[in-house]
């Protein structure tokens, strides 16, 4: 069975890009254009592993991995952040608490995307 991972940005283009990506490696891929429409498919589908962009309107990257990791159920996917914004090593400790186990900068390599991935997922 193919291990799903959930797109989570606000950018059509990315969301294409990486669809394309990790689909091509087998992977069920469904995109979620913010935060809210993400949290409403977590709760009906479970994800192996949902990739968050940091910057979208309405609800943060940020605040959206807190709701996460404050959801016994949601908590259980991995989380994977891919952004623009580049963290502090305080920044990237705040993200590792709330279960982010992989960030990748935008713009990436689709070859470094997948192979992250498919180490998260291995």
């Amino acid at each position: 069975m193919a291990k799903k991972v959930l797109v989570v940005d606000d950018e059509p283009s990315i969301l294409n890009a990486v669809g394309i990506a990790l689909a091509g490696e087998g992977l069920e891929v469904e995109c979620a254009s913010n935060a809210v429409e993400a949290l409403e498919k977590m709760e009906q589908t479970f994800y192996d592993l949902v990739i968050i962009d940091v910057f979208m309107p309405e609800m943060s990257g940020v605040q959206l991995c807190e709701k996460i990791c404050a959801d016994e159920n949601l908590k259980k996917s991995k989380l994977m952040v891919l952004t623009v914004a580049k963290f502090s090593e305080t920044g990237l400790n705040d993200l590792k608490e709330m279960g982010v186990l992989e960030y990748i900068r935008k713009p990436f390599k689709n070859r470094d995307l997948v192979q992250r991935v498919k180490a998260l997922l291995a």
